[in-house]
Order: structure tokens, then sequence, then C-alpha cells
């Protein structure tokens, strides 16, 4: 049997039933009901600008999704830690990876400790600035190149 994924129009608040996706697929449509443009991400419903998925650009399409995207993970982010379950899985995880013996620290690139926490408005700023000049040689050393000691 195949598994199957509840879900809701968030424009009409039509409901369904359709196949699971592979997990990471993303899927635009219309909506069956109401005619308007969806996406579906990770069994999560999210809505879309027609005017954007019809006419709009490439380059305005890609950035639509990947604000719809980054608005549901936020989402999804927050809930998780109103939950307070992501210190408890932490602590679970840790408990099983040390008695596996097989895993291995990685240790971020840059380590701020005192860094306040990312925000929305961070995120925004990432998908609308960042990521468009991140393919810039000169913007990418500015930001991940090595810095020179001072002795």
């Amino acid at each position: 049997m195949f598994p199957v994924i509840e879900v809701q129009c968030p424009f009409c608040k039509a409901t369904g039933q359709i196949m699971a996706p592979p997990v990471g697929s993303i899927i635009v449509g219309p909506c069956p009901r109401c005619n308007e443009m969806v996406l579906l991400f990770n069994g999560t419903v999210m809505p879309l600008d027609k005017d954007i998925i019809s006419g709009g650009s490439s380059e305005e399409k890609k950035q639509h999704l990947l604000e719809t995207i980054v608005d549901m993970v936020a989402i999804k982010v927050d809930e998780l830690i109103e939950s307070g379950d992501v210190g408890q899985e932490s602590k679970q995880n840790s408990r099983r990876k040390s008695t596996s013996g097989k895993s291995k620290k990685v240790a971020p690139s840059v380590s701020d400790k005192g860094a306040p926490p990312i925000t929305r408005q961070d995120i925004h700023d990432f998908v609308h600035i960042d990521l468009h000049l991140i393919d810039s040689k000169s913007y990418f050393d500015k930001v991940f190149g090595k810095k020179k000691r001072e002795r």
C-alpha cells in the first residue's frame, strides 16, 4: 500500500489526501478546488503568489519559492524551540553517538560564542542579498576567505 498524507489548501481550507511524495520533493500546483497556487514540501502546504508563479521571470519564481520554503522552515524551527523538544533530543542523540564510538565531532569554521541568535530578518537578508552574491569570487572571499593573523 502507498503512503498517503492529508493536505489542506491554505487559501480555501479544502482538504484531501495525496500519495506521499519522496522526502525533499518540492511540488508546485493549483488547488483543485479554488485554483490558487500552492507549494507542498515535506508534508507542509504553503500558499504561493499565483501572479509570480504563472507570469514571473525565472528569477522571480526562484526567489518566491525560496522565500516560501525559508518561511516554512522558520515556522517549524519556532515550533520546535517552543515545544522544548530540541534540548531533549540533543541529549539523547549525544548519548547515542558517544556509545556508538563512531561519532566524529565537527567544529564550525567560524565560532563567535557572543554572537546573537540568527533572526528571521537575517534569514530574509541572506536569501534576498547574500545568496545572489555568493557566486562572486570577491564577495565569497570577503565573507569566507581566511583572515591573516596579526603577530
